[in-house]
């Protein structure tokens, strides 16, 4: 197989395996990725070094391509990762609270035998009035009782890390 592309088009793939290869691994502990996809953006890293694209990729100490300082500024500068992770952030945090509500409200085993169409009719529902209060408050009135904010989460991972900075970022 055989793909043609200019360099402008090369420098965009570049950059669309940069977005693909965070959301694949950027919630990983360090040193946990995908093999299978990492040997393709190694391919796509080298042929950037060969069409002149170099300084977009970097060799770590044991010859592993990596982005560049300059391809990482860039995307940084873009900000799609920022927008997708807030975007994904509100959403998901607007259908879990409306999933846990719809299940305090009628039961788990209501819940889980609700046909999914139903179900979800009914999360959306209640969600779009957590997206309301969002869209109005931000998280200023979520509130945990005291003595209950202990994390049922096992350790921060990299995608919380970008979550507290943009967070950080956009005050």
């Amino acid at each position: 197989m055989h793909l043609a592309l200019t360099k402008n088009e090369l420098e965009r793939l570049l950059e669309l395996a940069y977005l693909g290869e965070e959301v694949l691994n950027g919630h990983r502990p360090d040193g946990e990725r995908s093999a299978e996809h990492d040997a393709v953006l190694d391919k796509i890293h080298e042929l950037a070094e060969e069409e002149g694209l170099g300084y977009l990729v970097d060799r770590d100490e044991d010859g592993e391509s990596k982005p560049s300082l300059a391809l990482e500024t860039r995307m940084e500068a873009a900000g799609w990762l920022q927008d997708y992770d807030d975007c994904v952030f509100w959403d998901e945090l607007a259908l879990r609270l409306a999933e846990r509500d719809l299940r305090e409200e009628i039961g788990i085993h209501a819940f889980d035998a609700m046909p999914a169409a139903e179900r979800k009719e009914r999360v959306d529902a209640i969600a779009e009035a957590y997206d309301k209060e969002f869209d109005a408050k931000g998280v200023e009135r979520l509130r945990l009782p005291s003595g209950t904010r202990a994390s049922s989460r096992r350790t921060r991972d990299a995608l919380t890390e970008r979550l507290k900075k943009l967070f950080k970022d956009s005050t």
